[in-house]
């Protein structure tokens, strides 16, 4: 009875420790895990990242690229009329190169002077139509040389029953200023000289002439103003020019024949033309 009851208590105690056993190996082992984590954790942490370079080079290019268009636009649609503010002096000034330029005139000229000692020029021209330039180049902003050439039709006097018609021609060297040229608003002054040629050929039912005069342009001078627009300047000018015709051929023809005479002209009368236009320039 006795041994039955202690095998009883021996059970009983057995069973106790292995309840209270089996918690405590599950908590060890939870704990366990537990720990292997935190020292991945910290073994991740330990570990270096690698370096993440993102390339933002061609994106900067690419915008660098699109704000230099519009800059660009920007400088060349300036203009006292545009929507959009205008460049800065500084950055004209900054932008300009020296380079091949030229400039285009069309204009009318009246007549002065003396075609020689004895006639006027008035007498035998009524005026001149002309389109003209020259081409050169811009050694700095305010300094441009060239050659010019210009052609022009001569309104000349004729008669009743009469019909006339004419041409002029020049061409020289010219000299030109700007005054102000990183404005928008820019005077300029030129002169230069050359040689010119006119040539009046009239007609009736009885006879057909040509007579055509040349001489030296000693002076060409030029005054005015441009108003930039579109990277381009636009302007109007008054101009004076002064020559002396010194050589004069003549040719008529008749039912009875034709003739022909060239000569000198011994007492060369200064004559001159005074013009006024508009012209566009290209730097």
């Amino acid at each position: 009875m006795i041994a039955a009851m202690f095998r009883m208590r021996s059970a009983l105690a057995l069973l106790a420790a292995l309840t209270l056993a089996l918690p405590l190996s599950a908590q060890k082992k939870e704990e366990k895990k537990e720990e292997k984590k935190e020292e991945k954790k910290e073994e991740k942490k330990k570990e270096p990242e690698d370096d993440v370079v993102i390339d933002n080079r061609g994106l900067a290019k690419k915008k660098a690229m699109e704000e230099q268009q519009q800059e660009d636009q920007m400088y060349e649609s300036d203009s006292p009329f545009a929507s959009g503010k205008p460049n800065t002096t500084v950055q004209r000034e900054e932008k300009w190169k020296p380079g091949v330029g030229g400039h285009v005139i069309l204009g009318f000229a009246f007549p002065m002077g003396d075609y020689d000692g004895q006639v006027k020029l008035s007498k035998g021209v009524n005026g001149l139509a002309f389109l003209g330039g020259d081409i050169g180049y811009w050694f700095i902003p305010h300094l441009f040389a060239g050659l010019g050439l210009g052609a022009g039709y001569v309104f000349a006097e004729c008669s009743e029953q009469v019909s006339c018609s004419g041409w002029l021609l020049r061409g020289g060297p010219t000299v030109q200023a700007r005054l102000s040229p990183y404005s928008n608003f820019t005077p300029f002054i030129g002169v230069g000289a050359g040689y010119e040629w006119m040539r009046i050929s009239t007609s009736s039912d009885a006879a057909t002439s040509v007579v055509a005069a040349h001489g030296f342009e000693l002076l060409n001078a030029q005054v005015g103003f441009e108003v930039r627009s579109h990277g381009q300047f636009y302007g109007m000018f008054l101009g004076y020019s002064m020559a002396k015709f010194t050589k004069e051929s003549s040719s008529i023809e008749t039912d009875a024949g034709s003739k022909d005479d060239s000569r000198t002209i011994d007492d060369p009368g200064t004559h001159g033309w005074l013009s006024i236009g508009a012209r566009g320039t290209m730097d």
